[in-house]
């Protein structure tokens, strides 16, 4: 019974999580922005303009917030364009297919209403998945709100005598087939793990994960070994008796455990 899973971690707890790493990561971003400001103070009003930062971070797998802004903060040292504390926004743990995003919002706001001329993004992916919502939202800023924007790691500048939209086209075209390649490796993945009986996710309820000595992951975590559950077993048994021989509904299931004191 795969559809009867351990509960996700809730809302609440997920919200708290998230907003903790977002008060690390503004820390962080202070500090590395005191490195910068004798720099940036020197372009403020300079001619070249003022600018926003974007980063965005799904998951910890990639270039991290600060890392990303340390990047663009060096860009626009290089480029001698003034950047204000308040003009750096970011979006953690959000996903790119995210159209409603409050960091992505902020930015496009000052731009959109000229506090600024130019928007500096890590790189293009990190604005959208999707290769068409990337360049929509490109081409609005370009020729809607007239204003400049840069891809630091990209190295894409529509200011550039040479930009091309080409190039953009190309480099988000090859950003969501990584994507997708990078999905399909980690399935193929997934199914060899399972395979050989390996925990490589969220364990069904029935299971358990048995440490397998002098094996690590990736992560440096005890490898497991997928193995029956002897307690959380009897209530799969339970339950699908109760589904297939008493025919009751899942809410009927649901309030059964419910009103058992020693289910898991």
């Amino acid at each position: 019974m795969s559809s009867f899973k351990k509960p996700k971690r809730s809302k609440s707890k997920a919200s708290r999580l998230r907003q903790k790493r977002v008060q690390q990561a503004n820390a962080e971003i202070d500090k590395i922005y005191k490195e910068y400001l004798v720099y940036l103070i020197a372009f403020e009003g300079n001619g070249n303009g003022a600018a926003a930062l974007y980063a965005r971070e799904s998951s910890r797998f990639q270039d991290s917030i600060p890392a990303q802004v340390r990047s663009m903060l060096a860009d626009a040292v290089q480029k001698k364009i003034f950047i204000a504390r308040e003009n750096i926004f970011f979006d953690i743990a959000i996903r790119g297919s995210k159209r409603q995003r409050e960091g992505l919002d902020k930015a496009t706001a000052v731009v959109r209403d000229s506090v600024v001329k130019i928007l500096i993004v890590f790189k293009s992916n990190r604005l959208f998945r999707k290769m068409y919502s990337s360049l929509e939202y490109v081409d609005r800023l370009i020729k809607t709100w007239q204003a400049r924007i840069i891809f630091t790691r990209d190295h894409l500048d529509s200011a550039a005598v040479d930009f091309e939209d080409i190039k953009l086209q190309l480099l988000a075209m090859l950003d969501e087939h990584g994507r997708r390649a990078h999905v399909d490796n980690i399935h193929s993945k997934h199914l060899d793990m399972f395979a050989q009986h390996l925990v490589h996710g969220t364990i069904t309820f029935g299971f358990m994960g048995q440490i397998i000595e002098g094996e690590l992951t990736k992560l440096g975590r005890p490898r497991r070994r997928l193995i029956i559950d002897p307690v959380s077993s009897i209530y799969v048994i339970k339950i699908f008796e109760w589904f297939v021989v008493d025919r009751l509904p899942p809410i009927a299931i649901a309030r059964r455990l419910n009103a058992d004191p020693k289910a898991p």
